[in-house]
């Protein structure tokens, strides 16, 4: 695997200058195949729709507030189509290395052992196209609490920006077992460079204690399977890296402490802004269910309670609710903080053969009066299909869903977006 990073600083003759940073991950598959991707930045001067939105209830135009520069539009798309055809060009065998006459032949597995340290890299390549009924300022994560209100014009991007690139570091002393974890994408402020830490967290484990420290999922964030931070949460199999409406909890700091008993697991931890959140959690054959609640400063608290069905090895039904008074963003769609606010999401995911897997998700959020959203509501319906796999090295996908989302204010102001996402997906095990 290998890391190459830059940047180009653009001076304009009408005055200004713009820094564009770029970065490039490599990683060689079996056979002498190359994996790589790349994000950079380039320049485009905004359109008047980048800068003003129709205000259907005062009947003029606003100005609006971007959440991302316009320096990211049309050329941003260019480049990452670029980038998709640069990963196919690079997987081409090369001679060389299809002899057998690198390390990279010798198998996963056998890169990731030092001495006492056990190095696990992950992550994956992942090219997403969209096409939105509404034009937004958002890049390929939707901000579902702000789609445009009355009407709007279509837009279509594409972004590579979803890449991830992880690595878990394991080892023993004595009898406890460290673990440290890092995760980043590139999905950064386009204000800052676009390498983010996701999670970045280490952890000490011994007799089925548990302390963790770093940035990490909140208890809040429900899972599929036991408790923790990077592996079987409810992440559902949407693209949007903004996943969906009615998903609770974010990525937040914190220290944790949780306790496994057989099938129960409990914790509590201290988050960022959060204060004090207290889970638990049991696993069975066929079911997972997990209640959490917290308490913040100024009287805020919350409530969480989720449940994960697998009746039978392909099918799982899943559903998590949540109330909380002054804390509506925590909530994937949340309203604004101060009100008493209420989501709920369901799903169902069913795993045919052949390696298809379909999905439909229905999430709502309802936030008592205030000057911002009254209801922010998304459903969903897509299908994934496994392409094909290189054992021990990556899997393929394809994936594509449909959603619509809608929202409307205590003001009677009322916005509703459709759109389509296509998802092509190399992942590293």
């Amino acid at each position: 695997m290998f890391l190459t990073l830059g940047t180009r600083e653009e001076i304009y003759t009408a005055g200004g200058r713009q820094c564009n940073p770029t970065a490039r991950i490599g990683y060689w598959l079996p056979h002498g195949w190359k994996l790589k991707a790349s994000s950079s930045r380039a320049f485009r001067l905004p359109r008047f729709t980048h800068l003003y939105c129709w205000d259907p209830v005062d009947q003029h135009f606003l100005w609006r507030r971007l959440r991302r520069p316009v320096i990211v539009t049309s050329l941003e798309r260019i480049k990452w189509s670029v980038s998709a055809i640069m990963l196919f060009v690079a997987m081409a065998p090369l001679p060389g290395f299809a002899q057998g006459t690198t390390t990279a032949n010798r198998g996963w597995a056998d890169s990731r052992k030092f001495g006492r340290v056990r190095l696990i890299p992950s992550g994956f390549f992942e090219m997403i196209g969209l096409v939105r009924s509404a034009e937004t300022a958002d890049n390929v994560s939707t901000d579902f609490v702000s789609i445009p209100l009355g009407k709007s014009s279509p837009d279509a991007l594409s972004s590579v920006k979803h890449s991830r690139l992880a690595i878990r570091a394991e080892t023993a002393l004595k009898r406890y077992r460290l673990t440290g974890y890092v995760e980043t994408d590139f999905l950064n402020s386009p204000s800052r460079f676009p390498w983010r830490v996701r999670q970045a967290f280490g952890q000490v484990e011994r007799n089925g204690w548990q302390i963790l420290a770093g940035q990490a999922w909140s208890l809040l964030r429900a899972n599929q399977k036991g408790l923790s931070s990077y592996e079987n949460l409810i992440d559902i199999d949407v693209i949007d890296p903004a996943y969906h409406v009615g998903l609770v909890g974010g990525r937040r700091r914190q220290v944790r402490l949780s306790r496994n008993i057989g099938s129960w697991t409990a914790a509590v931890s201290y988050e960022a802004g959060r204060n004090v959140i207290a889970k638990v959690t049991r696993d069975s054959r066929l079911l997972h269910w997990e209640a959490a609640g917290f308490s913040a400063r100024q009287g805020r608290w919350g409530a969480a309670v989720a449940i994960v069905i697998q009746p039978a090895g392909r099918l799982s039904f899943l559903s998590q609710q949540f109330v909380s008074d002054g804390v509506g963003g925590e909530v994937v769609g949340g309203g604004p903080e101060r009100v008493r606010a209420y989501s709920n999401i369901e799903g169902l995911e069913s795993r045919l053969g052949c390696g298809v897997t379909l999905f439909g998700y229905n999430g709502i959020v309802y936030s008592e009066r205030s000057t911002g959203n009254r209801v922010v509501r998304e459903w969903t319906v897509g299908a994934s299909k496994k392409l094909f796999a290189v054992p021990g090295y990556g899997v393929a996908t394809l994936a594509g869903h449909f959603s619509h989302v809608d929202r409307a204010q205590w003001q009677g102001a009322v916005g509703e977006m459709r759109y389509l996402m296509v998802s092509f997906r190399y992942t590293v095990p």
